[in-house]
């Protein structure tokens, strides 16, 4: 099929992340629907209603058994040691497990990740990546992706600049505030207008109860 992807996984926070950008996406007129995961419920939903675009929550163990799946666009919210009995206890098979959201990525495909997360940052060098790199980060401005400093928050695909006080955030809490970056850029690079994404970001209502 002719769908695309955008993909979020990692430890915490990405319930949210696919929650804000799926708002964001359908706030900014993206035909899309939102899939709990790519298992069989997200093939037969392919099958039975095909949208343009899907908007995925990935665990790493769907992760571990794909073959050909491909994120269009790749979000990864950091990486914690949790669920480690189901990868020998070993951290390295986690966050190999983790990176394989970009596995199958090409030069035209966008991978989004935490530039603060400390596993993250020492191990995204090891990895062979393909696709455009769009970090976000409260540590310094990179030249494109998601920045957060002084209260305002920073988002620069290439296309356009948004800007955006925290203060007008839907989410409260800094580990939000990477989720709102992540789910800001994602859905930049797949043509959401700034206006729109801003809209989205205020008007938000987050995931009462929700277990992560």
């Amino acid at each position: 099929g002719d769908s695309r992807i955008i993909g979020i996984t990692g430890s915490n926070g990405k319930s949210t992340t696919t929650a804000l950008t799926y708002h964001i996406c359908r706030h900014g007129g993206l035909d899309c629907a939102l899939v709990g995961n790519i298992g069989y419920s997200f093939a037969r939903q392919v099958a039975e209603d095909p949208k343009p675009w899907y908007v995925a929550e990935i665990s790493s163990f769907q992760l571990d058994d794909i073959v050909d799946f491909r994120s269009d666009v790749a979000i990864l919210t950091n990486i914690t040691e949790d669920h480690l009995d189901r990868y020998d206890y070993k951290f390295e098979n986690y966050i190999a497990s983790k990176f394989r959201i970009t596995k199958n990525q090409t030069s035209r495909d966008y991978f989004i990740y935490n530039a603060d997360d400390p596993v993250i940052q020492e191990h995204v060098g090891y990895f062979q990546i393909h696709s455009n790199p769009l970090p976000f980060t409260m540590q310094q401005e990179p030249n494109k992706g998601g920045f957060i400093g002084k209260g305002q928050m920073t988002i620069n695909t290439g296309s356009e600049k948004l800007q955006m006080s925290i203060y007008d955030f839907a989410l409260k809490g800094i580990h939000n505030q990477y989720n709102t970056m992540a789910a800001g850029i994602a859905s930049a690079t797949v043509g959401i207008r700034k206006e729109k994404i801003r809209e989205a970001i205020q008007s938000f209502e987050a995931l009462e109860h929700r277990m992560e």
